[in-house]
């Protein structure tokens, strides 16, 4: 005859096996030793074991005596320096005062206010259906700038690819890839497979020829364009107009931006572009259009770091 044990969070203990109590059963297996706790109108608890295909049966004959703790509701939150004595065998307890009130305790629900909140619940979708789903449920990790799901065959099954951008164009390396994909396992339904995968960055090449007002200092100039057309984040919060997070998946780069903040900077009278294109191709007619198109899954990148000139560049030339 075994011994069964029950406590908070819910587990039993069955001749020395630890039985879990999950939310459901949904995902146990045969051998799963897995256990609901089921709670009735009139107070009553009942623990409800797997049926041999979600969750493991219990052995038959098995007698169980619960151990459990039930709250005390509002009772349990005492007064300023009402708790005075501890039980211990510790001699190093001199003794014992609480300096603040407890709280946070609460009566249960009554059937009544169980009917009039459980609608509410509904409101907040916790699980993903359709493509828009997942990306939604990415998109609130706090390092995903966007998302973009895409379900896709891949010749044995359907699998739904997330492609993620993640903010100040971070790579998505095998690491967050998996956290990515544990972070949405709870939400999808049973059977999607999840495969996380980054954004498709686009380097382009831009070289402006600029004319100065008379007078003017040319690497003064130069270093404000050097700036102004930066990847980085200045400490009073503007940001360089190349900084990753100001492009999004699918969002195209037009040259009469670029050109309209290059002459915003002082002493700087007109400017051409030259080149305008983009490094993983051959030019094409981006320079006559003033637009570079990227597909929805590539973003427009340009660190302008001359120790990774692959990721994109922007040169001045000025002129007086």
């Amino acid at each position: 005859m075994g011994g069964i044990y029950l406590f908070l969070p819910p587990q039993i203990i069955v001749n020395s096996n630890i039985w879990i109590a999950p939310k459901d059963l949904l995902a146990s297996n045969p051998f799963s030793q897995d256990f609901v706790v089921e709670m009735e109108e009139d107070g009553l608890i009942y623990l409800r074991f797997g049926d041999g295909k979600f969750g493991k049966i219990p052995p038959s004959g098995h007698q169980f005596q619960p151990i459990y703790r039930l709250g005390n509701g509002i009772q349990g939150n005492v007064g300023q320096e009402t708790i005075t004595t501890i039980v211990s065998d510790d001699l190093n307890i001199i003794g014992i005062r609480n300096p603040m009130p407890a709280q946070g305790g609460e009566e249960p629900e009554s059937l009544e206010e169980i009917r009039l909140n459980a609608p509410v619940v509904f409101y907040t979708q916790k699980r993903c259906v359709i493509e828009a789903d997942y990306a939604a449920r990415t998109e609130t990790h706090p390092e995903v700038m966007q998302a973009i799901a895409i379900r896709q065959w891949t010749g044995s099954w359907n699998t739904l690819f997330i492609y993620v951008l993640r903010h100040e164009g971070r790579s998505v390396e095998p690491a967050f890839a998996a956290e990515i994909k544990d972070y949405l396992t709870s939400w999808a339904i049973i059977g999607t497979d999840l495969v996380v995968k980054g954004a498709q960055f686009v380097p382009v090449a831009i070289t402006l020829k600029v004319y100065i007002k008379p007078h003017t200092v040319p690497n003064q100039v130069l270093g404000i364009l050097n700036l102004a057309f930066s990847s980085v984040i200045f400490p009073d919060g503007e940001q360089g107009f190349f900084f990753p997070d100001s492009f999004k998946l699918g969002q195209p780069l037009y040259l009469s931006q670029i050109i309209a903040r290059a002459l915003q900077v002082q002493n700087v009278v007109r400017v051409e572009a030259t080149q305008f294109q983009r490094l993983d191709r051959l030019s094409g007619n981006e320079l006559d259009t003033g637009v570079i198109e990227v597909l929805p899954l590539e973003v427009i990148q340009v660190l302008n770091n001359v120790k990774e000139p692959q990721k994109g560049r922007i040169k001045f030339i000025i002129e007086g």
